[in-house]
């Protein structure tokens, strides 16, 4: 796992986390965020922004294939963040879990 900080000083107002995948049929690997979050009182500084292009960068010295994430179709500061940073939707794939235990 990977983990980026953001911070004003010296307190942590941000993070975000990635891992690597393998991308087998290609013989190579992948980045996926796991989370991305701001302090709310430090929203819509371009830190979130700033966060993205660290993962970015790391992922492209690494080698990495891709940068993918996911949220929720209903999220859309997000996704209007997300596509402002260069991501476009995935189409073609379908989403699946298995619910785990007691929900």
């Amino acid at each position: 796992m990977n983990a980026f900080v953001a911070e004003d000083d010296s307190t942590v107002v941000g993070f975000v986390t990635s891992v690597q995948i393998p991308a087998s049929l290609r013989l190579g690997h992948y980045w996926q965020i796991r989370d991305l979050f701001v302090l709310p009182g430090h929203r819509r500084e371009g830190i979130a922004l700033s966060l993205l292009d660290a993962v970015r960068s790391a992922a492209e010295v690494s080698g990495a294939l891709r940068l993918a994430l996911q949220t929720e179709e209903e999220n859309g500061a997000a996704l209007n963040l997300y596509r402002s940073a260069g991501y476009v939707p995935v189409t073609g794939y379908r989403s699946l879990i298995l619910p785990l235990g007691e929900s």
